[in-house]
């Protein structure tokens, strides 16, 4: 472990204008506000048919689940231009093995769920089987990002239990991660109704890992895209190196920060925290840290999540972004950036 000898000091830190944190995105998605200041205080009322609540046990204490819908647009508004984003108007996510996070993208035009980094059979069908009921809606596609037992563990029982959901993975070997039917190359897209899904080669944390850029393609979309990036970006974070490498993993970021700047970003876990925390001791003076943190402990007492994030705001704080600027190059003492980023990566596993 490197020690931080140096007092470096940050100058003329980037400063960006709006107020990013002062929001809840992930309240339950209902109709009206009235019913949403019902949500909010935990004081749902399954019978009203206004309220597109998914009723969940939400208990810490237990491996159950929860769901959220990941829209309304008055919380919304304050941070982004909900108009960049309408494909969170479909877009839900729920919470397994602690800390993983699974995602369904309900595609209207034909009426599909696309289900994203299905680790959990049992968890992921009870959710699928109520969005089913709910839209009368059915699901079509599962793609995995990376082959982890975590992100692909329900591939297989889906697979059996319906024939006909197609199963995606990256340019693997067969069976490489479990139940897969097809695979998609670097920059292969498919267009699945009004989305179209865009599969980005994005190693480091593992050898084969991919991310999925989303973008909205009907008339009315700006179209802002989100990812689903697994294990290789978090938000203030990145994976852990397993058989990939240091070298693969900066690559792979500095694809993902080629998106443009509104990008959603949607990772494989709930570690925000822990890694705001992490950023905050690296680099106590950067306020857009302090801010950040403050507003996740804030959402995490709640009982909801905090994802996504905006690129350009992970630019600002997230420190696997910056090694290559001359604040985390004096911290570490090193020239070169795959350096830095090896010091803070190692950092960061030693104190987790």
């Amino acid at each position: 472990m490197f020690k931080f000898t140096q007092n470096y000091v940050r100058k003329n830190h980037f400063s960006f204008s709006n107020k990013l944190y002062n929001l809840n995105l992930f309240k339950y998605s209902t109709k009206n506000d009235e019913t949403n200041k019902t949500n909010s205080s935990n004081s749902t009322n399954s019978s009203n048919s206004t309220n597109k609540t998914i009723e969940t046990n939400k208990s810490k204490t237990t491996n159950d689940s929860f769901v959220r819908d990941t829209h309304t647009e008055s919380i919304m508004k304050p941070q982004y231009d909900f108009t960049k984003h309408s494909i969170l108007n479909n877009l839900y996510m729920f919470l397994f093995n602690k800390d993983n996070i699974g995602y369904i993208l309900h595609e209207p035009q034909n009426n599909y769920l696309i289900g994203v980094d299905f680790g959990d059979y049992g968890i992921s069908k009870s959710i699928v089987e109520k969005l089913e009921k709910r839209q009368n809606s059915t699901l079509k596609y599962i793609i995995s990002t990376h082959s982890h037992h975590d992100h692909c563990g329900g591939n297989v029982e889906w697979k059996k239990y319906r024939p006909d959901v197609t199963i995606i993975g990256g340019n693997t070997p067969p069976n490489f991660i479990p139940g897969t039917t097809e695979n998609m190359n670097d920059l292969e897209t498919r267009t699945i109704g009004e989305y179209c899904i865009a599969c980005m080669f994005t190693p480091g944390h593992t050898k084969t890992h991919v991310t999925y850029i989303v973008t909205h393609v009907c008339e009315d979309s700006t179209k802002i895209p989100i990812i689903f990036c697994g294990d290789t970006l978090f938000i203030g974070g990145c994976g852990r190196i397993f058989d990939g490498t240091a070298e693969e993993l900066v690559s792979s970021l500095k694809k993902i920060c080629t998106l443009p700047p509104d990008t959603l970003v949607f990772p494989g876990h709930e570690y925000t925290l822990k890694n705001l925390e992490f950023c905050l001791k690296l680099d106590p003076s950067n306020p857009f840290i302090g801010d950040k943190l403050e507003w996740v402990k804030k959402v995490l007492s709640r009982g909801d999540f905090t994802v996504g994030s905006r690129l350009i705001d992970e630019k600002l704080y997230n420190p696997f972004l910056k090694t290559g600027e001359k604040y985390y190059l004096n911290l570490t003492n090193e020239k070169s950036e795959i350096r830095a980023f090896k010091k803070i990566r190692l950092l960061k596993d030693q104190m987790s």
